[in-house]
């Protein structure tokens, strides 16, 4: 009788190793946000965890669901973000180690009522039966809650060629982000004057973040 319980003590241990997949993929914030008519780079922030003690290969897809504007999105992981044509992506990730991956969209001309769904499909190479899906909605709304911020914050001057200012008269700033055309972060600034005479000419975004919690994206031009 012991040696049949200690069996199936050990089929049970077994089964829940087996059971455990070997990533993960954290979620930071919603799948599914509803934003203000006006032009920005929604991100979907998460994280990606090896849960091994060995490199870990996997094959990231991504597509869109319903994109009826068209818009541009893209993977970022590590700190790279890959062009919006590349519908495939393979990553190693090492032993027990977390990566930074988000999913960006590249929100341009909306209108009120515009939805667009998509999915990543994220999959182990080594055991292909290891899979993990996410879908991820962006609904357009005029009355959603970050339209009352729209307008609070303006950035001078526009173009700009050596120092970009932020004003505001009713929130307090925690800090700004300075994006590529791919939505890639090139560098934080905690201040409301920040300094891009290295950048290359070309368009940029700055993403305000509030110490309310609310986010704010504009658009400018490095001369």
């Amino acid at each position: 009788m012991k040696k049949l319980l200690f069996g199936f003590i050990l089929l049970f241990a077994f089964s829940k190793i087996q059971a455990q997949i070997s990533f993960s993929w954290i979620a930071k914030d919603d799948t599914i946000k509803s934003i203000p008519v006006a032009d920005s780079i929604v991100a979907f922030d998460g994280d990606l965890k090896n849960n091994t003690n060995r490199n870990l290969d996997v094959l990231i897809i991504k597509q869109s669901v319903s994109n009826p504007r068209n818009w541009a999105h893209y993977i970022c992981a590590a700190g790279t973000c890959y062009p919006p044509n590349q519908d495939t992506l393979r990553i190693t990730v090492g032993p027990n180690e977390t990566i930074e991956m988000k999913y960006d969209v590249d929100v341009i001309s909306p209108t009120n009522g515009d939805v667009a769904t998509f999915k990543v499909t994220i999959v182990n190479n080594q055991n292909t039966d290891e899979v993990i899906t996410r879908n991820f909605r962006i609904n357009v709304n005029q009355t959603s809650k970050n339209q009352s911020l729209q307008n609070i914050f303006s950035v001078y001057p526009n173009p700009v060629s050596t120092l970009l200012f932020i004003k505001t008269n009713s929130h307090n700033i925690s800090y700004a982000e300075v994006l590529n055309i791919n939505g890639q972060v090139l560098f934080t600034n905690i201040e409301n004057k920040i300094h891009v005479e290295n950048l290359n000419p070309g368009i940029y975004f700055i993403k305000i973040h509030t110490k309310e919690g609310y986010t704010e994206y504009h658009k400018f031009v490095k001369q």
